[in-house]
Protein backbone atom coordinates (compact mmCIF):
# COMPACT_ATOMS: atom_id res chain seq x y z
CA UNK A 1 0.00 0.00 0.00
CA UNK A 2 2.85 2.75 1.34
CA UNK A 3 4.71 1.21 -1.84
CA UNK A 4 1.67 2.62 -4.32
CA UNK A 5 1.20 6.05 -2.53
CA UNK A 6 4.82 6.46 -3.22
CA UNK A 7 4.58 6.14 -7.03
CA UNK A 8 1.14 7.80 -6.75
CA UNK A 9 3.19 10.66 -5.08
CA UNK A 10 5.89 10.22 -8.14
CA UNK A 11 3.69 10.64 -11.14
CA UNK A 12 1.95 13.52 -9.77
CA UNK A 13 5.46 15.13 -9.20
CA UNK A 14 6.30 14.17 -12.84
CA UNK A 15 3.25 15.79 -14.02
CA UNK A 16 3.75 19.20 -11.90
CA UNK A 17 7.55 19.66 -13.29
CA UNK A 18 6.27 19.03 -16.76
CA UNK A 19 4.65 22.67 -16.30
CA UNK A 20 6.79 24.23 -14.24
CA UNK A 21 9.83 26.37 -15.02
CA UNK A 22 13.83 25.25 -13.96
CA UNK A 23 13.93 28.12 -11.66
CA UNK A 24 11.08 27.13 -9.41
CA UNK A 25 11.90 23.80 -9.57
CA UNK A 26 15.54 24.48 -8.33
CA UNK A 27 13.65 26.37 -5.39
CA UNK A 28 11.79 23.42 -4.58
CA UNK A 29 15.10 21.33 -5.02
CA UNK A 30 16.71 23.62 -2.38
CA UNK A 31 14.27 23.60 0.32
CA UNK A 32 13.49 19.75 -0.19
CA UNK A 33 16.85 19.15 0.50
CA UNK A 34 17.11 21.14 3.73
CA UNK A 35 14.02 19.13 5.06
CA UNK A 36 15.66 15.90 4.22
CA UNK A 37 18.28 16.95 6.30
CA UNK A 38 16.69 18.05 9.14
CA UNK A 39 14.79 15.17 9.36
CA UNK A 40 17.91 13.22 9.59
CA UNK A 41 18.95 14.62 11.99
CA UNK A 42 16.16 13.86 14.09
CA UNK A 43 16.31 10.67 13.09
CA UNK A 44 19.81 9.99 14.34
CA UNK A 45 19.31 12.25 17.17
CA UNK A 46 16.17 9.42 17.78
CA UNK A 47 18.92 6.88 17.47
CA UNK A 48 21.59 7.82 19.95
CA UNK A 49 18.77 8.57 22.42
CA UNK A 50 17.44 5.41 22.24
CA UNK A 51 21.21 3.91 22.57
CA UNK A 52 21.84 5.70 25.21
CA UNK A 53 18.71 4.36 27.41
CA UNK A 54 19.46 0.74 26.40
CA UNK A 55 23.31 1.42 27.81
CA UNK A 56 21.41 3.35 31.08
CA UNK A 57 19.50 0.52 31.30
CA UNK A 58 21.83 -2.24 30.60
CA UNK A 59 24.36 -0.59 33.58
CA UNK A 60 21.16 -0.45 36.08
CA UNK A 61 20.25 -3.82 35.73
CA UNK A 62 24.06 -5.08 35.87
CA UNK A 63 24.09 -2.93 39.15
CA UNK A 64 20.75 -4.75 40.53
CA UNK A 65 22.38 -8.19 39.44
CA UNK A 66 25.31 -7.19 41.28
CA UNK A 67 23.41 -6.22 44.55
CA UNK A 68 22.04 -9.42 44.39
CA UNK A 69 18.59 -8.32 42.45
CA UNK A 70 16.50 -10.77 40.65
CA UNK A 71 14.70 -8.62 38.03
CA UNK A 72 12.33 -11.46 37.29
CA UNK A 73 11.50 -12.16 40.37
CA UNK A 74 10.32 -8.45 40.88
CA UNK A 75 8.47 -8.74 37.99
CA UNK A 76 6.77 -11.25 38.66
CA UNK A 77 5.60 -10.12 42.06
CA UNK A 78 4.37 -7.24 40.63
CA UNK A 79 2.11 -9.04 38.30
CA UNK A 80 1.10 -11.21 40.79
CA UNK A 81 0.08 -8.27 42.62
CA UNK A 82 -1.64 -6.58 40.52
CA UNK A 83 0.18 -3.55 40.26
CA UNK A 84 1.19 -2.16 36.84
CA UNK A 85 4.04 0.19 35.96
CA UNK A 86 2.99 3.23 34.42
Amino acid sequence: MKNLHILYQYRKIQRATATTDIKTLEQILVKFKKIVAERRDEYHAEIGEEAARQIKLKKILALMEWDGVCVEDLLSDIHSSGYYLI
